[in-house]
């Protein structure tokens, strides 16, 4: 299994079957597994109007490993950030900035 989570307000983790982390200041990161699921990422998550300090996680395409997308509006939890999981059937990624 593989989680995709956002840390500081500088990187994405990936953790499990896939251990990486992409550094991402600023910017909006496009990732694209092996199964065909197909992520947007960025520090900044719009909730009720505002601006808040969590990742947001939009799933563009879901692939076969898709288990699921826990979203969070809490700037104050211990992970301030959406996290998505993958099955151990995701083995690769590559990555694109907006």
């Amino acid at each position: 299994m593989t989680k995709v989570y956002g840390c500081s307000d500088d990187l994405i983790e990936l953790e499990g079957t896939i251990y990486d982390e992409i550094g991402c200041w600023k910017q909006t990161v496009n990732i694209y597994f092996s199964d065909g699921t197909e992520i947007k990422v960025k520090y900044g998550k719009e909730h009720n109007g505002e601006t808040i300090g969590v990742w947001e996680i939009k799933v563009i395409s879901k692939g076969t490993g898709f288990i699921d997308l826990q979203e969070c509006f809490d700037d104050d939890a211990d992970i301030y950030s959406d996290v998505l999981t993958l099955d151990d059937s995701v083995n690769s990624y590559t990555y694109g900035f907006d």
